[in-house]
């Protein structure tokens, strides 16, 4: 260590055996783990109505409108209650999209079968739908079609 002199107060600086300035950290790190070579990130939960989720949950549809205005879709969990693979399709428009409209984005749902599907598709800020957005229940994966009311069962949180 050695003793640097200005015209202000001294400095005490340190140096290694080999004369090399030895450098630290100013402030010690939330979460840096040095040693491994990582840093660690939360998010935090925001409390406020501008940042809250919507919860949806439709037992018994076909198609429906599910917002009207701009929106994220976040996460949604369905169930097919059929013996038969069914098409849970979104639709971005502010109204019920009607029989043969293309989905901006579908999912297969397996006879008898869960998907659950969230930050790993959408990623942290949701997917976008500029117009709104409907759901629809479908036996065909590429256009509306609907299937029968209760074939499949949805919960979905958007904003």
């Amino acid at each position: 260590m050695g003793t640097v002199n200005t015209l202000g107060p001294s400095v005490n600086i340190e140096y290694d055996s080999t004369g090399s300035l030895a450098v630290k950290e100013q402030f010690a790190p939330v979460a840096e783990d040095n040693t491994n070579g990582v840093i660690g990130v939360m998010i935090k939960p925001i409390v406020s109505s501008a940042y809250s989720y919507t919860n949806y949950q439709n037992n018994s549809f076909t198609t429906v409108n599910v917002k009207a205005t701009i929106g994220n879709l976040f996460s949604f969990t369905v169930h097919n209650t059929t013996a038969s693979t069914r098409y849970i399709q979104f639709h971005g428009t502010a109204t019920t999209p009607a029989g043969g409209a293309t989905a901006t984005w579908k999912h297969v749902v397996p006879a008898n079968s869960c998907v659950d599907i969230g930050k790993d598709i959408f990623g942290e800020a949701g997917m976008n739908f500029p117009l709104g957005f409907a759901i629809a229940n479908s036996s065909t994966l590429t256009t509306y079609t609907a299937g029968s009311a209760g074939d499949l069962v949805i919960d979905l949180n958007y904003r």
